[in-house]
């Protein structure tokens, strides 16, 4: 699985990956007088990481809003796509596709690594400022699980992480992930 390029917010001192599910929306509002490239770049980069189990249960929310708001014939049941995902073992869409297959294109790149958690917003400002990376800090960052069309389905979702096997085959299939996220340093804030 190789790509040439991957999106990313030119700050011109720090670039920053745009991973789907991974604050992706609201950097680009953070950094809304900044270009969106997707090309090959040097430099350095940040990169938001999230924990594989949450962004699979958010992408996978989020293919099913989205596929059927765009393809009413084609009506993607729950059932559906855990066959896509359970029996295929294919990835859904880049919501679902592993964090790592974003960042190989820059991975020999110096990076600085987020985790997206409750601090989210906090390290990503403190990180602009120590960067003269001018921003908006009053937008609002994006939470799925409170829209009201979304909470039906992350109920279902959540259901499919209590059945052992099921779990078991998203663990393995985001391997490369959580080997990325417990072998790398996190930025934390002062």
């Amino acid at each position: 699985m190789t790509h040439k390029h991957s999106e990313f917010v030119d700050c011109g001192s720090l670039k920053f990956l745009l991973i789907p599910k991974n604050a992706s929306s609201y950097t680009k509002k953070l950094l809304v007088n900044y270009p969106v490239k997707s090309t090959n770049s040097n430099g350095n980069f940040v990169v938001i990481l999230r924990d594989p189990l949450e962004r699979w249960l958010s992408g996978t929310v989020q293919f099913l809003i989205s596929n059927h708001a765009r393809h009413r014939s084609q009506h993607f049941s729950f059932a559906k796509v855990c066959d896509i995902f359970f029996n295929d073992g294919d990835f859904l869409d880049a919501h679902t596709q592993p964090q790592s297959y974003f960042i190989e294109p820059i991975a020999d790149q110096k990076i600085m690594y987020v985790f997206m958690n409750q601090n989210l917003k906090e390290t990503l400002i403190q990180i602009c400022s120590d960067n003269n990376i001018s921003m908006t800090p009053s937008c609002p960052i994006n939470v799925g699980k409170n829209n009201i069309k979304k909470k039906d389905l992350y109920m279902q979702y959540e259901n499919i992480l209590q059945d052992p096997h099921k779990k078991s085959k998203i663990l393995s299939l985001y391997e490369k992930d959580y080997q990325l996220i417990n072998s790398v340093d996190f930025y934390n804030i002062r």
